[in-house]
C-alpha cells in the first residue's frame, strides 16, 4: 500500500506564524519608540540638574567670569532662568553679573547678564512652572533661581510680585508627549527630580 507523505506547511499555518512574528515586531518597535522619549526626558532633567549644581557651585564660591560687556568685573551671583510655560520653552539660560543687593531688580533676568542657553532635546519642552512661599502659591510664570556668595540660602524668584518676590520652593516640569518629570528647588539649595 502507497501512503502519500506530507511535507511543508499549510497556508493557513504560514498565515498564523507571519501574523505572530508581525505583532511581536511592532511591539518591540513601540517599546522602544517609548524608551527613545523617556531616555531624552531624563537627558534634558539630568542636564537642567547638573547645570543649576553647577551655577550654585559657581554662586557660592564666588568664580569671576567676563560678563556680556566683556569687562571681566567680579561677578557675585548666577543664576538660571526658564521662561513662561505659556511660551513653550525649549531651552534654559544661564546668567550672571548679579549686584551685590539682595533686592529684587538685583536677582532678576537681564539678558545683557545672559552666557550660556542649553537647548532641550527635541521634544522636550517646559510645561509648567510653579512656585510656594512668599506671597502665596503662582502657577505659570518665568522662574529663577540665584546663588550668591555669602548667602546661606538660594533666592527663588518669580516674576508675579515683585514686592514679595523670593519663593521657598520652585517646581518645573519638563514633557516629552505625555511623559514628564518634575525638577524641585528649595531655598536651601537642594535639587531632585521626581517622575
Amino acid at each position: 500500500m502507497y501512503v502519500k507523505l506530507q511535507h511543508g506547511f499549510t497556508i493557513i499555518e504560514m498565515v498564523v506564524v507571519v501574523g505572530l512574528l508581525g505583532t511581536i515586531a511592532g511591539l518591540l518597535v513601540l517599546g522602544s519608540a517609548e524608551s527613545r522619549k523617556q531616555q531624552r526626558l531624563d537627558v534634558a532633567v539630568e542636564t537642567f540638574i547638573s547645570t543649576v549644581r553647577e551655577v550654585q557651585t559657581w554662586g557660592q564660591t564666588g568664580r569671576a567670569y567676563g560678563a556680556a560687556n566683556d569687562d571681566n568685573r567680579f561677578d557675585y551671583g548666577y543664576g538660571v532662568y526658564v521662561d513662561n510655560p505659556q511660551n513653550n520653552p525649549t531651552s534654559f539660560i544661564v546668567y550672571g553679573g548679579a549686584g551685590t543687593e539682595a533686592t529684587y531688580d538685583d536677582c532678576i533676568y537681564d539678558p545683557t547678564r545672559e552666557f550660556a542657553e542649553y537647548k532641550l532635546p527635541k521634544g522636550i519642552k517646559v510645561s509648567a512652572t510653579q512656585t510656594a512661599g512668599g506671597a502665596g502659591d503662582n502657577n505659570h510664570k518665568q522662574v529663577q533661581v540665584l546663588f550668591r556668595r555669602g548667602d546661606t540660602q538660594a533666592r527663588l524668584v518669580d516674576n508675579v510680585d515683585s514686592s514679595d518676590p523670593f519663593r521657598d520652593t520652585i517646581e518645573i516640569t519638563f514633557t516629552n508627549g505625555d511623559t514628564e518629570r518634575t525638577v524641585h528647588i528649595n531655598k536651601f539649595g537642594l535639587i531632585y527630580a521626581i517622575s
